[in-house]
């Protein structure tokens, strides 16, 4: 049970923004998956990370 209406309509906007977020985020990582900048990028510092973790 929603308490009030101005309860109702700040649940339908956070839902509606964080399923925007998603969206979005989802789109620009389908875009970055292709840039082959982007994928050097993360190669390395996934490299970095690995090694880092490595050294511990």
């Amino acid at each position: 049970m929603i308490p009030s209406n101005n309860s109702g309509v700040r649940e339908a906007l956070e839902t509606y923004v964080v399923r925007m977020g998603k969206e979005i985020l989802k789109r620009e990582m389908i875009n970055a998956a292709s840039d082959p900048l982007f994928l050097k990028d993360t190669n390395v510092n996934i490299r970095t990370a690995m090694r880092l973790y490595f050294e511990l």
